[in-house]
């Protein structure tokens, strides 16, 4: 009952400071898996598909990580390490995101959190900050071996002032990019030694996560090796289960 309250209090406070009703929003996901396992792609998808505000903590650092100060270098080092940064970064970055979902004049019916939290340290600030926001927390399961090969192959072509991930087999669209004189790099993050000590941290730390979801009953677990159309509809039909059930409680 205590834990109950506590999780209600959380909510309420973090409603009065961000001024976020969050039962107006009801799809509010969190899309788990390691790396190479497509996440960001069904993110994409699923934030079309249901109209949600997508809060990718990837993307939003390597913005920060372009920029020409003493924050973008130190957080360069880290991710190409394949560490992680300080959670009070995270965490601002992602409030700051949050807030898309009542100043934006599109009409969000939710969100979806890509690369936050990433471990237990995180969710618990998360949920001293914001209250337990989730609702459903999305599991692409794939194997290790099966995400060495994919990331191994991917690379990044920064074409006016956009970011498109490719792999080495997508020959005509690097040939696209270098036509349009546009950069394609190597991630530091994405080569072998870096991609394992990745893994090695999920498996350490994001993993625990999983564990915490179950207990709340918002897991769907998802098989991540198949083609991304099947990946999507098992999705969209698990959610749809999911929901339902939630509504005859």
């Amino acid at each position: 009952m205590f834990l109950l309250e506590q999780n209600e209090k959380n909510h309420d406070t973090a409603e009065k400071k961000y001024n976020i009703d969050y039962e107006n929003y009801p799809l509010r996901i969190i899309i788990l898996g390691p790396q190479g396992s497509g996440k960001g792609t069904q993110a994409e998808l699923i934030k079309e598909h249901y109209t949600l505000l997508h809060i990718d903590m990837g993307s939003e650092l390597r913005k920060i990580e372009n920029q020409n100060n003493e924050l973008a270098k130190k957080i360069k080092e880290i991710i190409d390490k394949g560490d992680l940064v300080p959670d009070e970064i995270t965490l601002k970055i992602f409030e700051k995101k949050l807030q898309e979902l009542k100043s934006s004049e599109k009409k969000y019916k939710g969100f979806i959190s890509d690369g936050f939290p990433r471990n237990e340290k995180q969710l618990n600030l998360l949920n001293k900050t914001l209250g337990d926001i989730f609702n459903i927390a999305l599991y692409i399961k794939i194997s290790d071996e099966e995400a060495i090969k994919r990331i191994s192959k991917r690379r990044i072509c920064y074409c006016n002032d956009k970011e498109i991930i490719l792999s080495i087999d997508d020959v005509e669209k690097i040939k696209d990019c270098e036509k349009n004189n546009c950069k394609i790099i190597h991630r530091e993050d994405d080569k072998e030694e870096a991609i394992k000590h990745r893994l090695e941290l999920y498996h350490k730390e994001t993993e625990l996560l999983l564990r915490d979801f179950y207990d709340k009953n918002i897991l769907i677990e998802i098989n991540g090796e198949q083609p991304i159309e099947k990946v999507f509809e098992e999705i969209r039909e698990k959610i749809k289960e999911k929901l339902e059930a939630k509504r005859n409680e």
